[in-house]
C-alpha cells in the first residue's frame, strides 16, 4: 500500500494570531499504511488547539478514537480505545525549512506544516507498551494456558513453616 503524501497539512500563514482550532479525522487507510506498529486501521480524531504570537505557534494535539491492532496475548485482532496529548511548538524563519530539539522550523518562503508524518507518529505513541485484550476476553485456551503458566506456585523453601504450630492466643 502506498503512502498517500500531504494529505493533512496546516497553512501557518493563514492562522489566525490568538487562539485557534483545527480538526481532523484519520481513517482506516491512512492508519493501515505499511508499518511496523500494528496498526491495522480504525478511527482518529486528531484537534490541533493552537495559540499563534507573530510567527511562533504553541501547538497541542489532542489525539481520541479507536484503533485496530492486534492483541499481545493472543495474537488476534481487537479494538483499542486510546487518547493522548502532544505539544509542538513551531516557527517561521527565514531560513529553509529545519528542526531543532525545541521546535520545528518552517520557512516563511512556504509556510506549510506538513502533518502526514506527525500525526502518523501521535497515532502509534498513542498504543500503550501493552497491547492487550481486556482480562478474559482472549480465546478460552489462551487464558488457560497464561492462567497456568502465571499461577503462583508454592516456593519449596517456606513449606517448613507451615507445619510450625503457632498459636499465638495461648502464648499470652
Amino acid at each position: 500500500m502506498a503512502i498517500q503524501k500531504d494529505r493533512f497539512f496546516l497553512a501557518l500563514n493563514t492562522l489566525p494570531e490568538g487562539e485557534f482550532s483545527e480538526q481532523f479525522n484519520l481513517d482506516r487507510a491512512f492508519l493501515a499504511q505499511e508499518n511496523p506498529f500494528g496498526l491495522l486501521g480504525g478511527e482518529l480524531s486528531v484537534t490541533v488547539e493552537g495559540v499563534r504570537t507573530g510567527d511562533k505557534f504553541q501547538l497541542l494535539f489532542i489525539v481520541e478514537g479507536e484503533v485496530n491492532t492486534l492483541c499481545d496475548r493472543c495474537n488476534t485482532p481487537f479494538v483499542l480505545e486510546v487518547s493522548n496529548e502532544f505539544p509542538l511548538s513551531v516557527q517561521l524563519v527565514n531560513a529553509e525549512t529545519q528542526e531543532d530539539e525545541e521546535e520545528i522550523l518552517i520557512s516563511r518562503n512556504e509556510p506549510i506544516l506538513n502533518l502526514d508524518s506527525l500525526l502518523f507518529e501521535f497515532a502509534v505513541l498513542t498504543l500503550p507498551m501493552r497491547k492487550a485484550h481486556e482480562e478474559g476476553a482472549c480465546p478460552e485456551e489462551v487464558e488457560s494456558f497464561y492462567r497456568s503458566q502465571f499461577q503462583e506456585k508454592e516456593d519449596a523453601r517456606w513449606s517448613v513453616l507451615k507445619q510450625l504450630n503457632l498459636d499465638t492466643e495461648n502464648q499470652e
